[in-house]
């Protein structure tokens, strides 16, 4: 019969280990944003929407929709996201 104390050790160890690899996880997707776009850089929809979580036609909503989402710049009819301006929109909703 195994001691319950050390199925107890076992699974804590267990915890600590999904902990440790869930942070690292986590840390390498951001740094690896961070390495895949420069602040001025122009995203598309697809790539803003990527960022944020959110759909393609999300980001069409907010944008007929005054103060919502984060700013697009037009380029003609395309619109662009400035990925320091994500950055900026995710920031300050707290996503």
């Amino acid at each position: 019969m195994p001691c319950i104390h050390d199925d107890d050790a076992i699974l804590q160890r267990l915890r600590q280990i999904v902990i440790e690899a869930v942070q690292a996880a986590g840390s390498s997707n951001s740094q690896s944003l961070q390495q895949r776009y420069e602040p001025n850089q122009l995203l598309t929809g697809e790539q803003a929407a990527e960022l944020l979580n959110c759909s393609e036609r999300s980001l069409q909503t907010w944008r007929k929709q005054k103060g919502k989402g984060p700013r697009p710049t037009m380029i003609g009819t395309l619109a662009r996201y400035r990925y320091s301006d994500v950055v900026n929109f995710i920031d300050e909703s707290g996503q």
